[in-house]
């Protein structure tokens, strides 16, 4: 599977593994599986940082927190931008559009516990 993790997800998966449910844990360490981090989620957990007490908790750095994951960057492309900014307006959150963005555009399933990834019209995992 190639699979694209959402911000919560990509949270818990640096700290709160216990969040995960199994089936997501062990898709995320399976080798024959290609897992992705966007771009995108760095900028909205700094964004969303100063106004979230469990943000903070995260390291101040979170680009080598996340380089112990098993997964690679994908950063933010022109297509990504245009497909988000041309998604229905069906979930308004800026960033996770960009996401399912990104996963439509790479061939990605987006790791996601929350039902507005769904509402796209997207393949996910939860």
């Amino acid at each position: 599977m190639r699979l694209l993790l959402d911000t919560h997800v990509f949270i818990w998966a640096m700290g709160q593994v216990e969040r995960l449910p199994d089936y997501v844990s062990d898709a995320i360490g399976d080798p024959d599986n290609e897992v992705w981090l966007s771009a995108a989620s760095i900028y909205e957990i700094e964004y969303k940082r100063e106004r979230d007490p469990l943000l903070r908790r995260l390291p101040g750095d979170l680009i080598p927190a996340a380089d112990a994951l098993p997964a690679e960057w994908l950063p933010i492309n022109p297509r990504h931008a245009l497909t988000a900014a041309r998604l229905d307006r069906v979930h308004k959150d800026p960033w996770d559009r960009l996401i399912a963005a990104q996963a439509m555009v790479e061939g990605l399933i987006v790791v996601s516990v929350d039902p507005a990834m769904k509402a796209f019209g997207m393949e996910t995992l939860w």
